[in-house]
């Protein structure tokens, strides 16, 4: 058995057993179903192929979750750090237009909702040393997952002797605002929080610039509006960066990951809750768009 198919077969017997697990809720079983869907079919191109063109289509993304947003620590990690490798790739540079933008504005404390292995932050460090901007930043990292944590420290292993990483508690306030004033190097700071909760322990513009990197497509519209509100608030600049939806986006994710099918999993479900391009410029007037292709993303300024 290679250690793709054995990846697939350890996915598949966790995901039987939250199948099994009644207590879960209608939508929740539903998501698991498709998971499981989603990996027997991943075992071979040929059901892949089928799966992609005759499944996916009738699949409701609205009760569509991915396996990273079932609570299994385990994948999390997988996840992330697969997502790490790829966005550290020079081509297509899935992070290049977030970064480029963010160096490019004035700030010296920045917040990623939702912020993963936190390579984005990496990359903007990395460019400010390319331009001798060597003004000492802040970087708070917000994240659900506690998976995030470890990954983090690996993301900055190569540049460790430039930051310094801090983990703060949920509404650790005092601490937090310690760690919000710059030091002698660009700081680090992990918050293993809930992003619904900001207002809770930051006050109203203490942010210079508030971000989300494909995150936002994770929560249904309601939550989505919810946000945007709470980080409108915190945040002087608040920007939402994603992936938009092309008819064949799964061709080019499908190639890239499919040696990974945890992240094959992650790419593939998020395109389905993705919105299009058409469906982005209905929105100009809530905020400005801008579009990036490649690597197929935006940037929309709230």
């Amino acid at each position: 058995m290679t250690r793709r198919s054995q990846i697939i077969e350890e996915v598949l017997a966790d995901l039987e057993r939250l199948k099994n697990d009644r207590s879960q809720d209608l939508d929740l079983q539903y998501a698991v179903q498709e998971n499981i869907r989603f990996f027997e079919a991943a075992k071979h191109p040929f059901s892949f192929l089928r799966w992609q063109l005759f499944v996916a289509p009738n699949i409701d993304a609205s009760r569509l979750l991915e396996l990273a947003d079932l609570s299994l620590p385990k994948w999390e990690t997988v996840l992330y750090e697969g997502l790490r490798r790829m966005e550290r790739k020079k081509f297509p540079g899935l992070l290049t237009p977030l970064v480029k933008t963010l160096v490019s504005m004035p700030g010296i404390v920045y917040l990623d909702v939702g912020c993963g292995a936190m390579e984005t932050e990496r990359q903007v460090i990395e460019l400010l040393s390319k331009r001798n901007d060597t003004a000492p930043r802040v970087f708070v990292g917000v994240d659900q997952s506690p998976a995030s944590y470890d990954v983090i420290n690996e993301t900055f292993s190569e540049i460790i002797d430039r930051v310094e990483i801090v983990k703060i508690a949920d509404r650790d306030r005092e601490s937090l605002l310690a760690a919000l004033k710059p030091g002698s190097k660009h700081r680090i700071v992990f918050v293993e929080a809930d992003a619904l909760e900001l207002e809770k322990w930051l006050s109203a513009q203490e942010v210079d610039i508030v971000y989300s990197s494909r995150f936002k497509h994770h929560l249904p519209e309601a939550l989505k509006r919810q946000m945007d509100e709470s980080l409108k608030k915190v945040g002087k600049f608040v920007l939402e960066y994603d992936d938009y939806r092309t008819s064949l986006s799964w061709i080019q994710q499908t190639l890239a990951a499919w040696s990974r099918p945890v992240l094959l999993n992650g790419a593939l479900l998020s395109r389905l809750r993705q919105p299009s391009k058409k469906e982005l410029k209905a929105q100009r007037g809530k905020g400005d768009i801008h579009f990036f292709s490649p690597p197929g993303s935006y940037i929309k300024h709230l």
